[in-house]
């Protein structure tokens, strides 16, 4: 029996973030031991990018799931709880990640 292949939710705030995640993926999980769905909520307030990952998820819980997005406008921190209470990991851009793009 062929063992079970640990499943990662990739999430970015816009396409630049998708891109961005999409490159890590092809550099980084080339193994078959880890499937990742990368996706992009096409921007939006931060509660908005939470409510479409939410959505992303298609009623299957990943193994890891996180999303990629801007520091400003600040979080809120209901949408900080909701995240933690759905065990969704938030990583912060700061400023953006297209600042460090020339």
């Amino acid at each position: 029996m062929r063992p079970r292949k640990q499943t990662v939710l990739a999430y970015g705030e816009g396409e630049d973030e998708k891109i961005f995640l999409r490159h890590l993926v092809s550099s980084y999980c080339r193994t078959s031991k880890v499937s990742v769905q990368t996706g992009s909520a096409g921007g939006g307030d931060p509660e908005s990018i939470l409510s479409k990952a939410i959505k992303a998820r298609r009623g299957e819980k990943r193994d890891i799931e996180f999303i990629l997005l801007d520091t400003i406008p600040a979080w809120p921190p209901a949408m900080i709880q909701t995240a933690a209470d759905e065990g969704i990991k938030l990583i912060g851009n700061t400023p953006c990640l297209e600042s460090f793009f020339p």
